[in-house]
């Protein structure tokens, strides 16, 4: 985009214009800090109940298998409760990461990437308004 820096008059007004770019610069690159850290979290947890979730899946059909081969009882009524608990935190294992998964990381670096264009876009500005004020 270009801009119109010929409604600037003076060098004052130039200074005035780079300032407040300057300021909302900050506030994005500050945004941006936030940002990265919040996407390496997204990432960092998904990874981590990818991981968890391969483990109950592995515990599950370790339960399936003993299950199977074990006569009725007190040990069985036992195998068959943790079977059931392993589930349950497989199910929320799955609904967590299709909340916070990988929707949640793509929402994180399309967020990362807005801010990157906002900050070249303003680095534009600045170098715009910087030439009007040479020109004055």
């Amino acid at each position: 985009m270009s801009y119109n820096v010929l409604l600037l008059k003076s060098s004052e007004e130039c200074n005035l214009a780079i300032e407040k770019a300057e300021d909302r610069k900050k506030e994005l690159e500050f945004d941006m800090t936030l940002t990265d850290k919040d996407y390496s979290d997204k990432q960092k947890s998904t990874d981590s109940k990818n991981v968890r979730l391969i483990e109950v899946n592995a515990q599950i059909a370790g339960a399936n298998a003993a299950l199977s081969n074990m006569p009725a009882g007190k040990e069985k009524k036992l195998m068959e409760s943790k079977l059931r608990r392993l589930n349950d935190r497989r199910d929320n294992l799955l609904d967590n990461l299709s909340n916070e998964g990988g929707a949640a990381l793509l929402d994180a670096s399309l967020e990362v990437q807005l801010i990157q264009l906002q900050l070249a876009e303003i680095d534009k500005y600045i170098d715009a308004v910087n030439d009007r004020r040479n020109a004055l």
